[in-house]
């Protein structure tokens, strides 16, 4: 589908994204570039807002940020007129599971570097600067990328994750983690991924629904231990209480969903506290069925038709509606969210 910048394109990501992106990918030879933006409704971050706004972005950062008028241009600046639109800080995705959907088909066919580079633009198109693949990785390719990076979205990789054999992550992508069962070959595989600078490490604690073995506590235990020998993070997919409270005991940095069987006790929460640095991902897509009763306004937006097909659009207002779907988003609706603070 063409990517335009359409009126409906309403949210001028476009500044805040160019700053990002020149962060990302500096360009050592070049002199600065000094830009004025003004007239904007700049939501800041920081819980305010600027309804007619002016900043300025130089040398890859924004150096100054008040309202029109105030911020005067500085020499050699160009100046861009932003009146009617509204600009807001990136969004960055933590839990991004990308390569394997292209159109209507989701397989791990689709793991190459056009279809890779295609995600990563869409997601710069739609505002969000920077992504982490969670664990789905198919091949050093996610590195070589990562080391050349394409323009679009920055991303980082926890390349594979780790589960028993056979037992990670869903569907098509369930062959792309190592599939583990002794803790010898688990710091084995750690060790690679250190070698490759993953940035983070994945793991998966879920039989889901008891159709596949869980990964085995001496062998969650044997990863975070040797990730944290190489200075590596471990986060974890998992959805029971009792093993998010053992994966804290055994060192775990984070959670990639909140846990889904039963509400947080008191227990849970002082485990917390004890690491307050952990940190806990909201899957937003994940629970949308907590969150709507009926397919929402937003799937009509024409924003979506400039990059998803009718048919592709149609299924996903669809989705709203299945009684299968309904009742595992009825059972989301207990997930408790929970701060470290």
């Amino acid at each position: 589908m063409r990517r335009t910048n359409a009126t409906s394109f309403r949210l001028a990501f476009a500044a805040l994204l160019l700053a990002v992106s020149f962060a990302a990918h500096p360009a050592q030879s070049q002199p600065a570039r000094v830009t004025l933006f003004e007239g904007a409704r700049l939501i800041t971050g920081d819980g305010g807002v600027i309804a007619d706004s002016a900043f300025i972005v130089a040398d890859n950062q924004f150096r100054q940020v008040g309202r029109k008028g105030e911020v005067p241009l500085p020499q050699g600046a160009t100046r861009v007129d932003l009146t009617g639109k509204t600009v807001m800080p990136a969004l960055v995705d933590a839990h991004v599971h990308m390569g394997y959907r292209k159109g209507l088909d989701f397989s791990k066919d689709n793991y190459t570097r056009e279809n890779l580079t295609d995600i990563l633009d869409r997601f710069a198109y739609y505002g969000v600067a920077a992504i982490l693949e969670a664990g789905t990785s198919r091949s050093d390719l996610v590195y070589e990328m990562r080391a050349n990076p394409p323009p679009g979205a920055l991303f980082r990789t926890a390349g594979r994750g780790f589960g028993m054999p056979n037992a990670g992550p869903g569907g098509p992508m369930r062959d792309s983690a190592y599939g583990v069962t002794t803790e010898g070959q688990a710091r084995q595989y750690v060790q690679e991924l250190a070698a490759k600078k993953a940035d983070l490490v994945k793991i998966w604690v879920d039989d889901r629904g008891g159709t596949v073995e869980k990964l085995k506590p001496n062998l969650y235990r044997a990863i975070i231990d040797e990730a944290h020998s190489h200075g590596m993070k471990v986060f974890a997919h998992t959805t029971n209480l009792a093993d998010a409270k053992d994966l804290l005991r055994a060192g775990l940095d984070g959670f990639a969903h909140m846990v889904r069987d039963r509400d947080i006790d008191d227990e849970m929460l002082a485990a917390v506290k004890q690491r307050p640095n952990t940190f806990f991902q909201q899957t937003l897509w994940g629970e949308r069925l907590s969150f709507y009763a009926s397919k929402p306004a937003w799937v009509d937006e024409p924003l979506l038709r400039e990059t998803f097909s009718p048919e592709e659009i149609r299924l996903l207002g669809e989705s709203f509606a299945q009684p299968k779907m309904r009742a595992r988003g009825r059972k989301g609706r207990r997930i408790c969210a929970i701060s470290p603070s």
